[in-house]
């Protein structure tokens, strides 16, 4: 395992580990009590854009089918599980509105978008993005092709966002729209690290 992939592992590891500890801490229920089914559409959808964002990227490089849908399987479970603990730890109301939540999870919106969480963040973005540059394998695909893969990527993992948007009450265009861009541009930033760090090859290799 490269220095990259390992920083990736690290990163997603560290994400995890601290949104289940807000998820304990907060144990955010009521946009699931009060809306199961919307909320399960939603972990549906989540799950389903990532496996079709990283399907597509396979089946335009020539993946294996039988490889391929093992592959979209575990990045539905990966990117459904990371959407309940998001909801579990508040976060998705906090990204949305956070007025609308109780006093415990405007703390956390604080805590979240304090400079000392932004610099932490900052130092860790650039830290991978330092080592995928490092790296640089873009030996296997032309600019157009990862410029192409990156735009359907992004738009493909950005398509929830709406969703979760007006779930949870937002009914302005513009700051439904502005959310969507914020993450397409997250997305599509992260197709290009990743492809950059080697990550694509790895997976999608024989061996």
């Amino acid at each position: 395992m490269s220095l990259f992939e390992t920083s990736i592992l690290g990163a997603k590891m560290t994400l995890a580990l601290l949104l289940f500890i807000l998820s304990f801490i907060n144990a955010y229920t009521p946009f699931i009590t009060q809306s199961p089914r919307k909320f399960l559409g939603e972990v549906v959808l989540v799950g389903a854009m990532s496996a079709l964002s990283f399907g597509f990227v396979g089946g335009v490089r020539g993946v294996p089918g039988l490889r391929l849908v093992s592959f979209m399987f575990m990045a539905f479970l990966v990117f459904s599980l990371f959407h309940v603990v998001m909801e579990f730890s508040g976060g998705n109301q906090v990204s949305v509105n956070a007025t609308n939540a109780d006093g415990k999870i405007q703390k956390e919106k604080k805590v979240l978008t304090s400079q000392a969480s932004l610099t932490v963040l900052a130092i860790i973005a650039l830290v991978i993005l330092g080592l995928a540059l490092s790296v640089r394998d873009f030996a296997y695909v032309t600019g157009s092709q990862l410029l192409f893969e990156g735009t359907v990527f992004a738009f493909l993992n950005a398509i929830p966002s709406i969703m979760i948007s007006v779930d949870r009450g937002e009914r302005k265009p513009v700051k439904i729209i502005i959310d969507f861009m914020k993450m397409f541009g997250l997305f599509f930033a992260g197709h290009f690290v990743l492809q950059s760090g080697g990550f694509y090859t790895t997976v999608f290799s024989d061996t």
